[in-house]
């Protein structure tokens, strides 16, 4: 059993909170949020006034970092340093030479790090990466997805999840990057980036959606878009030289809703299946513990990780320069 400490109590924090709460792998024993009253927080766990507290109590094995994602760098080397084990809800940072820094903090410390990209434990997702390594896509020829919902539209405007410093690129830190991921994960590293935001019913500055094409070393292109003020939409589609896959969600990892996911090969084959939702937040972190006590591996990769966090800084110069933006622009990137 791994004992954690979770740092941030918004509603993501709370989530992570309430999906350990059956785990026979992982417990969270102590949190923390500056914002938090300590009393009638409505959190079953000891809570404790600062972030250096939860370093200092040697009965924490690991951290868990629900927090504002400019803080991310400066708490997860923290936490590093004091021999804890670190979970980074996405995104791990939001520059590449942050994130570079924050995986050699993690070596140097000989903790594991995790980070929250759940959606790579979806049943259908799981799905689809076992056809594209067995065989039955083929060569994948493209990738598209679209991943929006309007939870933000209630919000304050001045919530950190909508400040330009924590969320550039619209809504890219908060569900962009979980697409960009799946699509590293099937396609490997990405080249160039070409992205665009706009508000079309937020008040600026804010914005409220974003496209982006991304061209990958191996020549194949994808694309998504993510918006912020629609009911709950969720798709991701690859398409292969012998077979299509499309996966629809209806409702966000937050809800139990089955999926759909839809085969189509080059015979004519159709298929169809509805798959129910799983428990994927606990299931990722639950990986993460079993592979900081040696049990498993964890099968997110280091260049994934960090890929992906290039990706992110180059998507956010594009969508400012409103120009194509290749990887090796970037000052900490992997080809700089």
């Amino acid at each position: 059993m791994m004992h954690v400490a979770v740092a941030g109590l918004g509603w993501w924090g709370r989530q992570i909170c309430a999906a350990l709460a059956d785990s026979d792998v992982v417990r969270v024993v102590a949190a923390h949020d500056p914002q938090v009253e300590l009393s009638g927080a409505g959190i079953d766990v000891r809570l404790v006034e600062t972030f250096d507290e939860l370093l200092a109590d040697p009965n924490v094995d690991g951290i868990v970092l629900a927090t504002p994602h400019s803080l991310h760098d400066a708490q997860l080397k923290a936490a590093a340093a004091a021999g804890k084990h670190v979970f980074c809800e996405k995104p791990l940072s939001l520059t590449a030479k942050g994130a570079r820094a924050s995986l050699a903090a993690c070596r140097e410390n000989g903790v594991t790090l995790g980070v929250g990209h759940e959606r790579r434990y979806e049943p259908g997702l799981e799905r689809i990466a076992r056809m594209a390594v067995d065989g039955t896509l083929g060569t994948i020829v493209s990738m598209d997805a679209n991943f929006s919902h309007d939870k933000f539209k209630a919000m304050d405007r001045d919530n950190w999840r909508l400040r330009k410093a924590d969320a550039p690129a619209g809504n890219m830190t908060a569900l962009g990057i979980h697409l960009t991921d799946l699509f590293i994960s099937l396609a490997g590293p990405v080249e160039t980036v070409y992205a665009r935001s706009a508000r079309r019913v937020f008040e600026p500055p804010l914005e409220d959606s974003l496209s982006v094409v991304l061209g990958f070393h191996s020549g194949l292109t994808a694309t998504f878009t993510c918006l912020s003020t629609v009911p709950f939409y969720g798709r991701i589609t690859v398409m292969g030289e012998h077979a299509w896959a499309e996966l629809r969600d209806y409702s966000n990892v937050d809800v139990d809703e089955p999926a759909i996911l839809t085969v189509r090969t080059a015979d004519g084959d159709r298929d169809e299946t509805a798959l129910d939702s799983a428990e994927t937040v606990r299931m990722n972190i639950e990986a993460w513990a079993r592979a900081a006590f040696g049990q498993d591996s964890y099968r997110f990769t280091e260049e994934e990780l960090v890929g992906n966090i290039d990706v992110l800084e180059a998507i956010t110069l594009s969508a400012e320069r409103g120009a194509p933006v290749a990887i090796s622009e970037l000052a900490g990137g992997a080809h700089a």
